[in-house]
């Protein structure tokens, strides 16, 4: 993605051009993109394009391909925030990268599965046959099946 696509978009894109108008005339308090506001120092406009710090700010059409590109090899929400953080920006990235991630059928076949429950102690009977395990282990090669009874 080139900074001209972006910077296209950029210029039809209703909450950036809202951005831009206040960044201009200083009126902040007239937007109505209210999440913008906190961070309104740190903004600038380049052109058509909306710079928070060093990193762009993309418009909400392009949100998602900039979410496809990060996510090449399905890298998992970590790393995925990890290298947009550094470059782009827009209102809700995290939770838009955590979506994301979350809805990919790839991702939850390679992560990591979880934790299994700890094992939990049984009381020790207070008379023979209380308490009854049994396992089956089989077909052997031998065609036969050995049972396990402990009590």
């Amino acid at each position: 993605m080139t900074t001209r696509e972006i910077e296209r978009a950029s210029e039809n894109d209703p909450e950036l051009k809202a951005v831009r108008e206040c960044l201009v005339h200083s009126q902040w308090h007239r937007i109505e993109f209210k999440e913008y506001l906190p961070i309104r120092s740190e903004l600038c406009a380049i052109g058509q394009l909306v710079l928070r710090g060093t990193r762009i700010v993309i418009p909400i059409s392009l949100r998602e391909q900039v979410l496809q590109l990060a996510h090449e090899g399905h890298p998992g929400i970590v790393v995925m925030k990890t290298r947009l953080r550094s470059k782009v920006w827009w209102p809700g990235i995290d939770k838009s990268i955590e979506k994301f991630c979350r809805s990919c059928y790839g991702c939850q076949l390679v992560s990591q599965p979880s934790k299994p429950e700890p094992l939990k102690r049984t009381e020790l009977p207070s008379a023979p046959w209380q308490h009854l395990a049994a396992d089956l282990l089989g077909p052997l090669p031998s065609n036969h099946y050995i049972i396990c009874c402990i009590s």
